[in-house]
């Protein structure tokens, strides 16, 4: 029963949303999910950032968003008024301010912005009572007390310089309404005087960091929060650059604190160095959002009665894909508020509680962190399994340490030696059964076991999940996932719909928002195009480009639908051609070459399925050849059934072992499914059989691309040029791998090449699009704008 009068929460979806910046996106959203009005004032926050920024366009669009939410949130039309105030646009700074004071008589400052905007305006004695009502407000309010003195003067030169009829703020009075405003303005003034209470100087911030050779990155993290802050400590853990010589260009306060494997007490350390108020803490990969320095300070200068507050990081990662997490980043000092753990560490009161704050600054910062060389990311990863690996050793029955030991694991595809981390985390959290670290973790358990070819488990694992989260957008993704890898493709249909209409809940952190957009509708438009629709593939393209722009994949994705509608043959010529093939096969069941071309009639009209049932039964017929065997895989392929393709494609591969196309094909599946070093082996075996195999060359490429070994994929792709110079994409991939290592003009070379030798299809062209905004960044950063010229997305 108390669940029905539960006070409702913001929706993380919309939240995610509107720290992107994606407002108008986000306002549809709301309109789905209700409750505008928990919107309002996230919507008023980001409009004082844009007026701060400069932005005077959006901030208007966005305080007017926030006044359509919530009709009743005073500060919204209070901020539009003082931005039309600034503009000089006092008719439209006069309508707002009037209904700010409206809806908040008490508002000092709206009261002090409509008198100065009705000054403004020649209507100086219809401000008096607003200057007025703001001095009672606040006493000892300057802004206030000068624009009265301003109309007190204007008043008292009215009727002087006689032959002069200059038009001024006042009209003309008579000496007895001249005498009443001056009574009135007088005693304003000398309560103000009077009932002023002694300023009280504003709350000090202190930023507070750890750092280690951050050369690169410490400038821009403090250029973003030095006008927020009153006193900046740097602790640093053992530089070997510029970092300390840097942090003292800010007038930071320098500490020193030997490594020990323990990110609590480095911050611990750092906390003790500080003096202020609140305490704002940030890694030097961090950089406060445009704007949010001066809506850090307008925060804290609200002085709110929290403890701690939470703050939104968005994480940027590679592929133009984005996470978020919150944190209490800021927080006020001498209260014995501290960090725990020794990686994923957490802030914690003196008795051990964790701080969960109860409100948000509604700031962003941005995480540079997560998008970082191959060595960079490796270094991470094993200083964090260490520290992990040691914590369990102290926790053994500790869900959260579980977690993150399985997390680490995961982030290298080391399934495995994450699968027991998380089943052990699931029975510790066993009686928390709407926990946040219970959703992550079922969904952690999920995708795990589809990576590992088992998703009949994953589906019972999501099954038991809905039992408690019914409407998460990441199980429901999930549960497609799993569906598919099952060969139930409507039933994956439905859990990817579903997900597109999913709540993820009011908690920021960890969530994968894409799960509710961009990779259900890509999995929808993949299955629309492999039924032949190209027009509901189009519809998912269109729905999924409204919130996520320009991205590779989606370009990639609106190549593949402008090919098949280009390409489509009609219904009536491919059933004539299905016919045929079945008339054959009705003569001869054994003839592989009909089945084949059934197969593949079958695939290009979406029905794989039926065309794996076929290829089936080609292996039945024709168990003992190894083209059977590789249709077979082929077709269970495009089913994304990848365990049993593996299966398939090794069978074709043992009866044919000299078969390079075979052995690709195995490799090819082996790297879908995350096995790196069978599919590295596999594909030197194709390579060993046939030495000009440029499959295989190709595909060591690919491979050692995803791995971030850049020299070995270079090495691979040209291997595969010396042997067929005009490979498309042969050239694709030496222009990618280039482009990661930012060499500007090779990447534009190899990409010119690739264009030349295609005939500009839309697959290139999709690609060229998706990387354009990188070489032109690149470009600019070396000085050599003009460079990306001859590289156009026009054709």
């Amino acid at each position: 029963m108390s669940d029905m009068f539960e006070k409702p929460r913001p929706e993380a979806y919309v939240l995610s949303l509107l720290a992107e910046g994606k407002y108008e996106v986000a306002f549809e959203v709301i309109g789905e999910v209700g409750f505008g009005h928990l919107y309002a004032p996230d919507y008023s926050n980001y409009a004082h950032q844009m007026m701060e920024c400069g932005k005077d366009k959006l901030a208007v669009d966005l305080f007017r968003k926030a006044m359509t939410l919530d009709p009743g949130l005073a500060q919204a039309p209070s901020g539009l008024g003082i931005l039309y105030l600034r503009q000089g646009k006092h008719g439209l700074a006069i309508e707002a301010l009037q209904q700010a004071v409206n809806l908040n008589p008490e508002s000092a400052c709206a009261q002090t912005a409509l008198g100065i905007a009705l000054c403004n305006s020649g209507k100086a004695i219809e401000a008096i009572p607003h200057l007025t009502r703001a001095l009672e407000c606040m006493p000892g309010l300057a802004s206030a007390e000068d624009a009265l003195r301003k109309v007190r003067k204007a008043l008292a030169q009215q009727g002087k310089g006689r032959g002069r009829k200059k038009r001024g703020p006042v009209p003309t009075l008579s000496s007895a309404r001249k005498k009443e405003l001056f009574a009135r303005i007088d005693t304003a003034l000398q309560h103000s005087a009077e009932t002023r209470q002694e300023e009280t100087p504003p709350p000090t911030l202190s930023v507070c960091m750890i750092v280690r050779d951050e050369e690169e990155t410490l400038a821009r993290c403090l250029r973003s929060v030095q006008k927020a802050a009153d006193e900046i400590v740097v602790v640093d853990t053992g530089s070997k650059d510029r970092t300390v010589e840097i942090a003292r260009e800010f007038d930071a306060k320098i500490g020193h604190f030997e490594w020990c494997d323990d990110f609590a007490a480095a911050r611990n350390y750092a906390l003790g160095l500080t003096s202020c108020d609140w305490i704002l803490t940030m890694d030097a990969d961090d950089e406060m959002d445009p704007g949010g320095d001066a809506g850090l300070r307008l925060f804290i200068n609200g002085r709110p009665e929290a403890e701690a507050c939470w703050m939104r990081t968005r994480i940027p990662c590679p592929g133009g894909f984005e996470t978020f997490i919150e944190h209490p980043r800021l927080f006020r000092n001498h209260i014995g508020l501290h960090y725990v753990n020794s990686v994923h560490e957490q802030l914690a009161y003196p008795d051990g509680r964790r701080v969960a704050p109860q409100i948000s600054t509604s700031i962003t910062v941005y995480h540079h962190g997560y998008i970082a060389t191959p060595e960079e990311v490796n270094g991470r990863h094993e200083r964090n399994l260490r520290i992990l690996q040691a914590e369990i050793e102290r926790k053994p029955d500790d869900a959260l340490t579980h977690f993150f030991l399985a997390k680490e694991y995961r982030s290298p595809g080391n399934f495995e030696k994450a699968l027991p981390h998380l089943r052990r985390a699931l029975e510790l959290l066993a009686e928390q059964n709407g926990s946040f670290l219970r959703l992550k973790t079922f969904s952690y358990l999920g995708e795990t076991l589809v990576a590992l070819g088992r998703p009949e488990e994953a589906e019972r694992i999501y099954e038991e999940a809905f039992e408690y989260f019914p409407d998460n957008p990441g199980l429901w993704f999930g549960m497609g996932e799993a569906r598919l890898a099952l060969g139930r493709a409507e039933e994956a249909v439905h859990a990817y719909e579903t997900a597109t209409r999913g709540r993820f809940g009011d908690k920021l952190a960890n969530q994968d928002f894409m799960c509710r957009d961009l990779k259900p509708r890509l999995r929808l438009a993949e299955i629309a195009l492999a039924r032949g629709d190209v027009d509901e593939a189009e519809a998912q393209w269109k729905k999924a480009h409204a919130v996520r722009g320009d991205m590779e994949l989606l370009h990639k994705l609106r190549a593949r639908i402008d090919n098949a509608r280009a390409e489509q043959p009609s219904t009536q010529d491919m059933e004539q051609r299905i016919a045929d093939c079945r008339r054959r096969l009705g003569a001869q069941p054994d003839d592989l070459g009909a089945r084949a071309a059934l197969v593949s009639a079958l695939i290009a009209t979406g029905r794989a399925v039926e065309a794996e049932r076929e290829a089936a039964e080609a292996v039945r017929h024709r168990g003992d050849c190894a083209e059977a065997r590789n249709l077979h895989g082929t077709a269970l392929t495009c089913c994304r059934r990848f365990e049993e393709a593996a299966e398939a494609f090794a069978c074709a591969a043992r009866s044919d072992p000299a078969n390079s196309a075979v052995l690709c094909n195995l490799a090819d599946t082996y790297h879908e499914l995350g096995r790196t070093t069978e599919a590295r082996d596999t594909f030197h075996a194709a390579l060993a059989a046939d030495k000009q195999c440029v499959v295989a060359h190709i595909g060591l490429g690919q491979l050692s691309f995803s791995e971030g070994k850049w020299e070995e994929a270079l090495e691979s792709f040209e291997n595969a040029l010396k042997i067929e110079p005009e490979h498309v994409e042969a050239w694709l991939g030496v222009a990618r791998t280039y482009l990661e290592k930012r060499a500007l003009q090779a990447t534009i070379t190899a990409y010119e090449k690739a264009v030349n030798l295609s005939g500009g299809t839309r697959e290139v062209m999709a690609e060229l699009a998706s990387v354009r905004h990188r070489l032109v960044e690149m470009a600019q950063s070396a000085g050599k704008d003009e460079q990306c010229q001859p590289v156009s997305v026009n054709s």
